[in-house]
Parts: structure tokens; sequence; C-alpha cells
């Protein structure tokens, strides 16, 4: 997929493989750099590790990491890698939602810092576009339209919520030829929608014109080899439960 696509960033969360095979691997298809981060993550960048500065936020966890990206004569980008609480051991919605609540603040601080806006938060959120602790105003603040009459923000009960655009609402039901989702579970329960939509990217209204929409997918196939099963699933044996997401940054324009 790296060498297909011409990935410059690689991101992977929970990564079990050796990072010795994986950066060997990556170095047949370019001059990649193992970037620090969490143990949690595995980072990897085509640019060299000086271009990510990883910035320690005040509020420490490792389920999320921050860096400031900077090349010269390129747009700075500060990225937010995070991994979300499940719903299967963190059962109490009110945690979760606390925990983006400080992925939130972390990102405000990180900006603060940077002087700018141009943020894009990426991983497995552990929830759906449309659950509360993605869009709620105390928690990510990811709502579906690019803007709300040209706002950045919104007040609620006298304070001003900043938010992100979520365009992975474009994938969910999929695209022809594409995944309805990046995540399927099933379950005996009365309401169950099978195919959820976990792994996500999101970005700050500022990054918006560097960011061109229509290249975010989810992706099935890596080279000759099917990420799926024969039912259209993801394949957890040949590659993993979840189906990577794929994104583009005009950082040039």
């Amino acid at each position: 997929m790296v060498e297909e696509h011409h990935v410059d960033l690689l991101v992977l969360i929970e990564h079990v493989g050796s990072r010795r095979n994986l950066s060997r691997l990556l170095g047949s298809v370019g001059d990649f750099a193992h970037i620090s981060s969490h143990d949690r993550f595995s980072v990897y960048g085509r640019f060299g590790p000086d271009c990510m500065a990883r910035i320690e936020p005040p509020i420490a966890d490792n389920r999320m990491d921050f860096w400031q990206f900077k090349r010269d004569g390129h747009a700075g980008i500060n990225v937010a890698v995070v991994h979300g609480l499940d719903i299967h051991n963190h059962p109490d919605k009110n945690d979760r939602q606390a925990f983006f609540s400080r992925v939130s603040d972390n990102v405000l601080w990180v900006e603060s810092r940077a002087g700018h806006k141009r943020t894009i938060v990426l991983g497995d959120l552990n929830a759906n576009p449309f659950d509360p602790e993605i869009t709620a105003a105390n928690g990510l603040h990811a709502i579906r339209v690019r803007e709300i009459g040209g706002r950045k923000a919104r007040t609620v009960r006298g304070q001003s919520y900043e938010f992100f655009y979520n365009p992975m609402w474009r994938c969910f039901g999929g695209d022809p030829g594409s995944p309805p989702g990046s995540y399927y579970f099933h379950n005996n329960r009365q309401n169950e929608l099978f195919w959820h939509l976990i792994d996500q990217v999101v970005v700050r209204p500022d990054l918006l014109p560097l960011f061109p929409e229509e290249q975010l997918r989810i992706l099935k196939r890596a080279g000759p080899v099917m990420l799926t099963t024969d039912r259209g699933r993801p394949d957890q044996e040949r590659a993993s439960d979840h189906l990577p997401v794929f994104f583009r940054l005009n950082l040039e324009s």
C-alpha cells in the first residue's frame, strides 16, 4: 500500500509485528524514518524525523500523541494521533466523552503553542462519526458540515467551542466498490449497525484548503492482496480487523 499509493506518513495503531522488519520493508520503497511516539503507535515518515517535532501536552495520555510538522517552504501542520476508548472495555459513555474532551483540550494547547489552527486528528477513535463523543461540543466536536455560516466555533451555554470538520461521512455506506465502513461487528442485540466507521480523520476548517476530500477513502486491497474476506469483511487472519484509511494533504498549496 505504501508503494502503490506513494504514502509519505504511515501511522499504525497497536502494531504487533517487528518494528525492525517493518523499517526494513519501508526502506525498500523509500527513505523512511521512525518517528518517536507512544508504544501504542508506530509512525514512519518519508521526510525525515526532524520534520515531526513531538509535543508533550499538559494532560498526558498514552492513547494520544501530538506533533508539529514543518518543512521548509510548506505550511506547518499540527498532527494528533488518537486511540479512543472502546465501548466493550469502557461501557460508560461519560468516560469516552471525557477522553475526547481531553483530546480537544490538548489540541487547543498545541494550537496555541504553534500559533495556527491547521490541525488534523486521525486514528482509531473507537466511535462512529455520529456518536456524541465525536459530535458533542464538549467532546471532539467534529461535525458533518464544512462551515456554520462561515463560523469556526459555536457557543453553548456561554462557552465557545471550536469545531472540526469530519469528512468521514462520505465514506459511510461506501462509494461504489468501496467498503461500507472500516470495522465490522456482528452480535445478537436488537440494534446493530454491523459496519462501523471508527477509523477516522478530522480536520480544522483552517486546513480544508489543503485537504482534497475526494481523495479520502477506505482501502480494501494492498497491491494484489485483498484485505477483505470473500464476504467483504476485514480479513483479520491475513491483515487486520480494521481497514486502513487513506488521505492526502496538499502542503504546497
